[in-house]
Formats: C-alpha cells, structure tokens, sequence
C-alpha cells in the first residue's frame, strides 16, 4: 500500500527546484562559450554502450536555420518561441555506431542527456522550453538531415523575459506554475 506523504524539497539541487519553462525570452543573446558548456554537461550523461547518440543542432536568431526551425512549428509555439535568441533541435542517431543495429535506447539516452544540459544551463541563469509542436518531415528536408537521424524536438533557450509584454492569452499561462505530482504518484514501491 502506497502512502500519501509529502516529501521535503530541503535538499534538492537548486536548479532543479527553479526551473520552468517561459513563454517569452529576453532579447540578451547566448554567447558560444556558455553555449558549449551546456552543450558539454550533455556530453556527459551515460548513455547505451556510452554510444552518446545524441545531437543538438542549434542556431541563433537571425539565421536562416532558426527561421527554418521557427517555420516547422504549430502557431502557437512559433509566437513565443520567435523570442528566444537560440533553438536548439534535439535529436539522436538511430543505429549504434558498433554494429549498425537499431539503438532502442537512444531516444532515453538522449532524454538524459537533455537533463543534464537543462541543470548546467539553469546553473548559468539559462532557462529552456521544449516543443513538440512542429514538422519534423519539414525540419528534415529544409536541414538536409539524413533518415539515420531522429527527430525528437525543438528547445528554445534564453534568459526569462518580462512576462508584462505577452499577450494576455500567454500572459495568464506564464504566470502560472505547472503543478507538479507528488512524489508518491510517480515513485511507486514494489514488494
């Protein structure tokens, strides 16, 4: 029988504790050396076989591959994540490099590593909001990506912007936090 606690957040990593996703982002531009060291806390995550299927192609605003990106997604994630100076397109290679045989376990691996690399961008004031709201058939063809690659989702990252400056559609919603589920519903005990 599972009980109903509330567990302490006392000892949880700050990071993690603050981070959400925003709707808008503040105009402040990445810069590459803080780009790499997110990007490396990724390269660190265990991965099947430390295969490290994991790709992140990423482009800044006012580039063609960003507009490109911003052009797959739905409408209502273009108009916030047009805000973002980056958009990072998640993704991982399909086959183990070993044997040419299908990487079951890319898409969790990969799924790790984005972990890792949202802790190290929040450690450096670096907030992220993922999207599934997109073609991936169209970012394929306008990027040239190859069928070996899969195609999981699109990050936008940036420093929180002033949430005063939304639509108040999307005004309402950033000043909402996601409610969580407690830890009970999610951590289930086997006997």
């Amino acid at each position: 029988m599972q009980r109903n606690f509330k567990v302490s957040l006392k000892k949880m990593i700050a990071e993690i504790e603050k981070r959400y996703s925003p709707l808008i982002f503040d105009e402040r531009n990445i810069s590459e050396k803080d780009l790499m060291e997110i990007f490396k806390a990724a390269s660190k995550a265990p991965s099947s076989y430390n295969e490290q299927p994991w790709l992140f192609y990423y482009a800044y605003k006012g580039s063609k591959a960003y507009e490109k990106l911003l052009e797959s997604m739905v409408s209502y994630n273009k108009a916030w994540a047009s805000t973002a100076p980056v958009l990072v397109l998640i993704s991982a290679r399909k086959f183990y490099a070993l044997n040419q045989q299908e990487n079951q376990h890319a898409r969790f691996d990969t799924g790790t590593a984005v972990g890792f690399l949202l802790i190290q961008a929040m450690h450096l004031g670096i907030y992220a909001h993922m999207l599934g709201g997109f073609d991936p058939d169209l970012v394929r063809s306008s990027l040239q990506l190859e069928n070996s690659i899969d195609i999981i989702a699109i990050m936008a990252l940036g420093y929180p912007g002033n949430i005063d400056l939304l639509p108040e559609d999307l005004k309402k919603r950033a000043k909402t936090r996601s409610q969580r589920k407690e830890v009970t519903e999610i951590a289930i005990k086997l006997e």
